[in-house]
């Protein structure tokens, strides 16, 4: 069974309208929908913005449904790396919020847990293969989570890490959990806005559902060519 979270509804939307032998089901607050894409069983969810509701909305997929392998799509914002509607597909995850330093932790991890969550090897290779079939270029790295919408390059430069592509408020949170309960995954990030561009905001505003839908419609590639 696959999982896939979205923030918003315009990250899912797509996918839950093209399933095959629709259900849904209320928990937590949340619908989640479940049905096929291809020939894969899948439940899809809006899990909401945030770390918090990121992490809710992985567990349930995971412990009520039974999800083995969970997809993260959605936007998130580019660095010096990226450009609007630029494709990433993040090879690691950290946390830009969390510091814990104090006590001898490095910037961005949390006590007990690595610095990085990284994605499942295969389900990397999947995506590729389907972005490669699709003619699609994209680019691999860092993307970094945290608890707000990222302004200020400062944000990500502070972190020391040299490849990170895109800043973002679920992702981290979704690695960790899928770590913790042992649960492969892999997230698709489509740039939506250029961190402290001139035009952010209002880039931010005009290619928001554009491309989220462009996510959604990679990701439903990948899910359909999954060989599960």
């Amino acid at each position: 069974m696959i999982g896939i979270i979205g923030a918003m509804d315009v990250e899912v939307d797509f996918l839950k309208n093209n399933l095959k032998e629709y259900k849904q089901i209320s928990i937590a607050g949340s619908l989640y929908y479940s049905g096929k894409i291809g020939d894969n069983d899948v439940v899809i969810t809006k899990c909401g913005v945030g770390k918090v509701n990121a992490s809710i909305a992985t567990t349930i997929l995971i412990m009520k449904f039974g999800c083995n392998k969970i997809i993260n799509t959605g936007i998130a914002g580019g660095t010096a790396l990226t450009k609007p509607k630029d494709i990433v597909i993040p090879t690691k995850f950290a946390y830009s919020d969390v510091d814990v330093t104090c006590f001898g932790y490095e910037l961005g991890q949390v006590p007990g847990s690595p610095l990085f969550y990284t994605p499942d090897d295969n389900l990397l290779i999947e995506a590729k293969k389907a972005l490669k079939a699709l003619g699609l270029s994209y680019k691999c790295g860092t993307a970094l989570t945290a608890d707000k919408f990222v302004s200020k390059k400062a944000e990500y430069e502070k972190m020391h890490i040299e490849d990170v592509m895109a800043c973002e408020m679920e992702g981290g949170a979704i690695a960790q959990t899928c770590m913790k309960l042992k649960t492969s995954f892999i997230a698709i990030r489509y740039i939506s806005d250029e961190i402290e561009g001139e035009s952010q905001i209002a880039d931010y505003s005009a290619f928001e559902t554009e491309m989220a839908l462009m996510s959604a419609k990679v990701c439903y590639q990948i899910v359909e060519k999954i060989n599960y």
